[in-house]
């Protein structure tokens, strides 16, 4: 009995390779594709988020200084401000948020001491901010979300109203 000879074909060799780049092409492809989704999620996500984050930020501060003139509307180096004021007389410092140069800023400064508005640490941007007392005690914050809607939050305080 023989033995049926066995010869390499030039295929052989061929087939193996060109399913390797088959596959590396694949991969890489599927690589790139799924970056640019997720660079194009997180982009939507940025811009459609920062407007409630910023409004849920404002009115949280307005919470926690809720205290007899803790809270009030002014400007702040020509910018409308956010004034915080604690009721302490122990501590002699202010906090004014406000929207310059398409950031909502916070500065905690030494009351009385002249800073700019360009001192302030961003906290987050947003396109336009809006700031107005409705009654006493009771502010409108507004802002326009990444649809280019105005979206707003009523933040009240309950130290100004009378028991």
């Amino acid at each position: 009995m023989q033995r049926p000879l066995h010869r390499n074909h030039m295929i052989d060799l061929l087939f193996p390779i060109a399913l390797f780049f088959v596959f590396a092409v694949s991969s890489i492809v599927v690589i790139l594709l799924a970056t640019g989704i997720y660079q194009s999620t997180t982009d939507t996500s940025f811009r459609s988020d920062t407007g409630p984050t910023a409004l849920t930020y404002v009115s949280e501060r307005v919470h926690q200084n809720d205290s007899r003139g803790g809270v009030s509307l002014g400007t702040f180096d020509g910018c409308q401000s956010l004034i915080l004021t604690p009721s302490s007389e122990q501590w002699d410092y202010t906090t004014y948020i406000y929207f310059h140069d398409g950031q909502l800023k916070e500065l905690y400064a030494k009351t009385g001491v002249p800073y700019s508005a360009s001192e302030g640490k961003s906290i987050i941007t947003v396109k336009d901010f809006l700031m107005e007392e409705i009654d006493a005690g009771l502010y409108r914050f507004s802002c326009l979300n990444g649809k280019g809607e105005r979206i707003s939050v009523l933040a009240g305080t309950y130290s100004n109203q009378e028991r």
